[in-house]
């Protein structure tokens, strides 16, 4: 690669375009750092998968029955609810599919203390 005039030509490297069919291009909005927005992308998907592993290791703790990640994510977090409002509380109604796999966790992370968390 010595001897190139240019650097490499990556996707996310800086490189502001000169033209842009015939005509100097408009500059429509700010420049972003591509590479600070694949780390932040990075790490809200690991932080996304260390949840909903987290929500598969206490599922199995509590129902004593093995689960992948994807079943978790269709039968657990992806059920159909509603939010109900009312003046002091609000009340979330889950399908009742789901409601048992709800309660059982619910009542599983209830039962954890700090200690077990750290």
């Amino acid at each position: 690669m010595t001897g190139w005039p240019w650097g490499p030509a990556l996707s996310s490297a800086r490189r502001p375009k000169s033209n842009y069919q015939g005509h100097p291009p408009v500059r429509r909005s700010v420049s972003i750092d591509a590479f600070a927005n694949n780390e932040v992308r990075l790490l809200l998907n690991a932080l996304a998968y260390d949840l909903v592993h987290a929500a598969r290791v206490l599922l199995e703790q509590a129902t004593v029955e093995g689960r992948g990640l994807r079943r978790v994510r269709e039968r657990v977090l992806k059920v159909a609810a509603r939010v109900l409002l009312h003046a002091r509380r609000v009340v979330l109604v889950i399908a009742r599919e789901s409601a048992g796999l709800w309660q059982k966790s619910w009542t599983k992370l209830g039962s954890l203390s700090t200690a077990h968390l750290t």
